[in-house]
């Protein structure tokens, strides 16, 4: 069954929201809503009038833009939120593709490019968005402007609920404000084509109000300075990591003949895990998993996984690459992610298998916290059974065993255990092993 989205319209003497309704009705996406709130107008309400047996329509005293979504919001019983300012329009597979995009890319939020029109719909700028390089350029870009145009936008309504609906005292910057909210937490994955058409003319609220707006935002730069500022710092530690692994990857400096990933990827080395895993997820009813990283997909396209969904996620960008023109079909996609800041799916099953023996203790820390963070229920991870004094490192290419129910890390008694039988240095690593936690039970 398709997810549903329920696209909002907030209106206030809009002369185009006939334009806005019509082009919401007219999407090749079947699955949605299209609600239409009325913001205290004095004019334009026959434009909708039309159009009342195929909208849900409320109708509210004048209290702004915000408060005309939020009423949206409470009143929608869709899985996804659109925003359609009424006078602007969607092109007919805007929601089509955008959920297609989102699907693919297990996102929570997204927003698109967009064209500029003028009041007679004439295209005066195609391509008007602002794409951005890398991550790090789009945060930088946050600090200074609002580079998301609100009418492209679309978002898990679940969002909501655990971060709050948008600020009514903010009357011409309660996007910018929700988007400064949100980054926080999820990642906005931008698609580079044109879905929205946004409508310039002299009535329109950037015009009449720019002064205001400025000063709205001015607040805003002030008010998310920090969390911006932390944003920025996670983003160049990462862009640290991946250039160390990605060095990795394209020097093969695991000096492996068969995978990438090092010789522990080997098939010799993963037999025992690739016929032990599927008990573990029949047991356990495990239907959907995240395994990070998944390197190259050497040993585990051995594994005969019946679940609903498996995502594969690595900080090497050209893995994923790779990797999703080799493995992706409909139950199984590929991610680039790093499993230490970037937000991650909630899955049933976690899997880090010879991960945290090539981080730092501190990088741990923030890696199990991360995990934890994504809402999911097991983790299946690396672990040495063996007693030994479990060494801090920097993290990078070079690793060592580590104990993880041994300090600093203290994990409790794993609930299941598989040993890998691992015969690398002459049976040095015999104790290496996959353990299985609850996520919230682990605390380090």
């Amino acid at each position: 069954m398709d997810s549903k989205v329920s696209i909002i319209i907030p209106t206030y003497n809009c002369p185009y929201v006939d334009q806005a309704i019509k082009s919401a009705l007219n999407q090749t996406y079947h699955a949605i809503e299209v609600i239409v709130v009325n913001d205290g107008s004095t004019k334009y309400q026959e434009k909708i009038r039309p159009y009342l047996n195929k909208i849900r329509y409320v109708e509210k005293e004048n209290g702004g833009t915000a408060s005309a979504l939020n009423i949206g919001i409470k009143n929608a019983t869709g899985d996804y939120f659109a925003w359609l300012s009424s006078d602007d329009y969607y092109l007919p597979e805007k929601i089509s593709k955008q959920m297609a995009f989102m699907k693919v890319r297990n996102a929570d939020v997204s927003y698109s490019n967009f064209n500029l029109i003028n009041p007679d719909n004439k295209v005066i700028k195609a391509f008007a968005g602002m794409k951005f390089p890398s991550k790090m350029e789009f945060y930088k870009s946050l600090q200074h402007c609002c580079p998301i145009n609100g009418s492209t936008v679309m978002i898990k309504m679940d969002i909501f609920n655990r971060l709050g609906l948008f600020d009514e005292t903010l009357r011409y910057t309660q996007d910018f404000d929700m988007w400064l909210r949100v980054v926080q937490h999820h990642e906005f994955h931008y698609l580079n084509e044109p879905l929205t058409l946004y409508r310039i003319h002299e009535e329109m609220g950037t015009k009449k109000y720019s002064q205001k707006q400025m000063e709205e935002a001015n607040f805003l730069f002030g008010k998310f300075h920090n969390e911006l500022k932390k944003l920025i710092m996670k983003e160049n530690e990462k862009l640290h990591r991946k250039e160390i692994f990605t060095n990795v990857y394209k020097n093969n400096l695991w000096r492996s003949k068969e995978s990438v990933s090092g010789t522990g990827s080997s098939y010799e080395q993963t037999k025992a895990i690739i016929k032990e895993i599927p008990r573990l997820i029949e047991l356990f009813q495990i239907k959907t998993m995240l395994d990070a990283p998944c390197g190259d997909f050497n040993w585990m396209k051995n594994v005969k996984l019946n679940i609903d969904q498996y995502i594969g996620a690595d900080i090497v960008s050209e893995l994923i690459k790779l990797n999703n023109q080799k493995y992706s079909n409909l139950k199984r996609g590929f991610l680039n992610l790093d499993i230490i800041v970037d937000p991650l799916p909630e899955v049933d099953l976690i899997l880090c298998r010879d991960c945290f023996v090539h981080l730092s203790f501190d990088d741990v820390r923030k890696a199990l916290n991360n995990l934890k963070r994504s809402g999911s229920k097991y983790l299946l991870t690396t672990t040495f059974t063996n007693p030994r004094h479990n060494i801090d490192s920097r993290t990078g290419y070079e690793w060592r065993p580590l104990n993880l129910q041994l300090a600093p890390f203290h994990f409790p008694k794993p609930i299941y255990i598989i040993n890998e039988n691992c015969t690398e240095e002459g049976m040095l690593y015999s104790d290496k092993s996959l353990a299985l936690w609850k996520l919230n039970t682990l605390h380090f």
